[in-house]
């Protein structure tokens, strides 16, 4: 054959062949892209066990692969979703197995939490991981001597991470680059990846950078971001209603793990925030601002070494605790946790120190040299119902409780206790509050409380009933007056207290007061507490000297029967408090001023026991009332104690003399030292009434009705032209003796003394027509005007003289004068004071 035609056939040759060869990567250009769209990716989704899956495979040529709309999930409801996957490489580096990068764009990744679990939606993480790790096994073998392709880089770009919880959706853009890392000669291309992953919650940008070490399986991390905005993750913080943070944050750290097994080698983590807020309901940890010296005043650090060994501790200068109501501050509290475990078993230990703690709130202020907390936990990956979780000890003291007027001190305040585990999620609190020694005064009361002690178990949740504790009171001061103790139980019932107390008094034989009560202090609800207290029946075995309750009045005796019930109430919009006393044949008496009240019946409902204040017509009874020589009877008082010291009388009455005396309303004030009343007088007789003032012996039928007005001022009385008078056209009879009075100091055989004479035997037996009696105060006097219109029951012995002109005194025996009319005027000078002794009686009251 020629050469001519060798050249040909040879020409024609690779002409065919480079037809045969350009139709078949026509044929592969057109055709593998259904053919891995259609079979290659559908087995692949099936050896991962991805069920439902959408990818459009757009492009694949000698430079690159286009891949667009990858989907994992069904259309509605993916789990991952990338709007398009570009490939780039070349024929050359596809040769030697090899990707010049990959980047995925508008990637979604749609995350949930749902029964108390972490997933991604729509797909079963735990198995597609073992489908991939079946099949890597599988395909081992065959696969062993084939080298796998590296990508030189790979970018995900615009990807944003979508969490679903509790019917709320968070969105959290992300990018990741992935890059070959350095790398000395004798280790192989890809042998280390850098990874920088970048996450922008809110706008704001944090770095995370790794190296990879693929051989070493081991990971190292690094970040630090400054001055973070904590507003800017409000929609996380909006997963825990009523959470709110706010302020700027500075976090770095670096970590090492291994990923296969996985285990933290050793791990770092540095916050610190300034003018930070972090507030939740009625909570609320500011940081307040900051300083030259301070430049972030809350700091955490978290260290760990070993995927065993782990410690968190920090400081929080000048920060300010608030919750309801209260603001708390410390300087600086200073906690440390460490521990030690992997795979979530272990054990820690915690420690926590706050030196001078004070809080503030609108009722008072409380100050504690120290507050310690410590204590320890087990961590495990299991429960089981009744095992020990944690134990706690918080202990606090020298703690300083002020208000405005009391001022309480507890040289130790505790509480320790354990965390149980149970089948449920919620851990169970088993706790024991003890105090030792705390003292109370209050100074606007005048009260002083000491030797308070006590231990009470509680327990968390709050349910059923708790065990019982215990608690005393050693002695109660009353105005510097040893009133008694205290001791009783107390017991958890629900969120909230139950307690029952006998009171033993000190001053009072045999009698104790009964108390009853339940608080509801453990709930996040209002605050709430009510107490009982009851003394049944109780009759005094001897008189009571009522000096040691209220010194002034010292020798003012008491005894009878009474009984006492009332009611406190505690919450948040103040105290309310009730009283009821009852007093059953009581009788008080002051004998040194021969003064005394026998028979007395009250019945005092108070409605307030702290302002003293009392429910209208209240009602005092007394059967009989002795004041000097006055006497008095059957007294009926309506009254009303009001707030401030003040008493109302409303109306009040009682017997006197064989009448009845009644009163207007009027009300009686520590402030006001001035009172004028009237004493309204019905029916009175005349010859009690002279008597009970100590003028003369008398003894009558008569009656007189009338006013008495009457002045108190600065502890006298006065009375003011006072005035009673017999009913018109009823006269009566009186018979005085013993008015010898009437004559002291005037000479004999004088007519002035022959005249009062006269009237004094008229006065022994006389029956008036009508009768008037006046009453005025002279000096320190009570004068007495006594006047008559009638004639002496029988003949007088007097007789008139011509020559002297008047009447004079006759010899017994001899036959007197038969006066037919005659009027009398007579005056007695009483010394009240002295009759009464009213001004003592009257100082003891004030």
């Amino acid at each position: 054959m020629s050469l001519k035609h060798k050249l040909l056939g040879l020409g024609f040759s690779f002409l065919l062949a480079f037809l045969i060869l350009f139709c078949t990567l026509t044929g592969l250009y057109f055709y593998l892209p259904t053919y891995i769209e259609s079979k290659l990716i559908p087995e692949i989704a099936h050896k991962a066990g991805v069920r439902f899956y959408a990818c459009d495979v757009r492009r694949i040529g000698f430079f690159g692969t286009d891949l667009g709309s990858v989907r994992i999930g069904n259309d509605k409801n993916p789990a991952l979703s990338i709007a398009s996957v570009q490939i780039d490489y070349s024929p050359g580096e596809l040769y030697k197995r090899k990707i010049k990068k990959v980047m995925l764009s508008g990637v979604e990744l749609f995350c949930e939490y749902k029964n108390q679990g972490f997933r991604i939606r729509q797909l079963d993480v735990k198995s597609l991981f073992a489908q991939l790790e079946s099949s890597k096994k599988t395909v081992s073998s065959s696969t062993s001597s084939l080298e796998t392709i590296s990508i030189r880089r790979l970018e995900v770009r615009n990807a944003v991470v979508v969490f679903e919880y509790k019917e709320k959706t968070l969105r959290l853009p992300i990018e990741l680059e992935i890059v070959p890392g350095k790398t000395d000669s004798k280790m192989p291309e890809g042998e280390v990846l850098e990874c920088i992953l970048r996450l922008y919650p809110g706008v704001q940008e944090i770095v995370f950078a790794a190296n990879i070490h693929m051989k070493k399986k081991q990971v190292l991390l690094g970040f630090d971001t400054t001055s973070i905005h904590l507003e800017r993750f409000a929609d996380f913080a909006n997963l825990i209603p009523g959470l709110i943070l706010s302020g700027k944050a500075d976090i770095n750290g670096q970590a090492s793990l291994q990923f296969s097994p996985f285990k933290v080698s050793s791990a770092s983590v540095r916050c610190e925030f300034l003018n930070t807020e972090i507030a939740y309901n009625n909570f609320k940890l500011q940081t307040l601002k900051n300083s030259q010296k301070e430049k972030y005043p809350f700091k955490v650090e978290i260290n760990g070494r070993g995927g065993k060994e782990w410690k968190i501790s920090g400081t929080a200068r000048n920060c300010k605790f608030r919750g309801n109501g209260f603001d708390i501050v410390s300087n600086p509290p200073i906690f440390t946790v460490s521990g030690n475990g992997e795979h979530a078993k272990g054990f820690a230990t915690y420690n926590v120190v706050a030196p001078d703690v004070k809080v503030n709130s609108t009722f008072g202020t409380i100050k504690i040299p120290s507050v310690t907390l410590k204590g320890n936990a087990r961590l495990s990956n299991s429960m089981k119902k009744g095992r020990e979780f944690a134990t706690f000890e918080l202990k606090a003291r020298d703690t300083d409780f002020k208000t405005a007027s009391s001022n309480t001190k507890i040289p130790m305040v505790s509480l320790t206790g354990k965390l149980l585990e149970e089948k449920d999620p919620v851990l169970h609190v088993d706790s024991v509050f003890k105090f030792e020694d705390t003292i109370i005064t209050d100074s606007k009361m005048k009260i002083k409380i000491d030797g308070i002690c006590g231990i009470v178990p509680l327990k968390w949740p709050f349910k059923g009933t708790g065990e019982k504790g215990k608690y005393s009171v050693k002695r109660l001061w009353l105005k510097n007056r040893n009133m008694g103790s205290f001791k009783g139980t107390v017991q958890q019932k629900g969120s909230g207290l139950v307690f029952k107390a006998v009171h033993i008094s000190n001053l009072l034989p045999n009698i104790s007061i009964d108390f009853t009560g339940k608080a509801e202090i453990l709930s996040s609800n209002d605050y709430d507490a009510k107490i009982h207290f009851e003394l049944k029946d109780y009759k005094t075995v001897s008189d009571i000297d009522l000096g040691q309750f209220v010194p002034s009045a010292k020798g003012v005796t008491f005894n009878g029967e009474f009984a006492l019930n009332g009611d406190l109430a505690f919450d948040n919009t103040g105290i309310k408090s009730s009283l009821n006393v009852k007093l059953n044949n009581a009788n008080l008496m002051l004998k040194e001023k021969g003064a005394a009240m026998e028979g007395i019946q009250t019945s005092l409902f108070l409605t307030d026991l702290f302002q003293i204040h009392s429910a209208p017509k209240q009602e005092f009874n007394f059967d009989k009332a002795s004041l000097g020589g006055l006497n008095i009877h059957d007294g009926k008082i309506e009254f009303q104690i009001e707030p401030a010291g003040s008493l109302l009388i409303e109306k009040s009455g009682f017997g006197w003399c064989d009448g009845n005396v009644y009163t207007q309303a009027m009300r009686i004030s520590p402030k006001i030292k001035d009172y004028n009343l009237i004493l309204y007088c019905d029916r009175l007789k005349l010859a009690m009434i002279l008597e009970q003032f100590g003028a003369v012996n008398a003894q009558g039928n008569g009656t007189v009705n009338g006013r008495l007005p009457i002045r108190i001022k600065n502890g006298k009385i006065r009375f003011k032209d006072g005035f009673l008078f017999s009913t018109p056209g009823e006269g009566g009879t009186i018979r005085l003796t013993g008015t010898e009075i009437l004559t002291a100091g005037i000479p004999a055989n004088t007519p002035q003394y022959a005249q009062i004479e006269l009237a004094r035997e008229a006065l022994k037996d006389y029956d008036y027509d009508w009768a008037k009696l006046n009453l005025m105060t002279e000096g320190e006097n009570l004068l007495l005007r006594l006047q008559f219109d009638g004639k002496p029951a029988r003949p007088l012995p007097f007789v008139y003289k011509k020559e002297i002109g008047g009447f004079v005194k006759v010899e017994a025996g001899s036959n007197g004068s038969v006066f037919q009319g005659i009027s009398l005027d007579v005056n007695f000078k009483v010394p009240l004071d002295k009759i009464l002794h009213y001004k003592d009686l009257l100082d003891m009251i004030q």
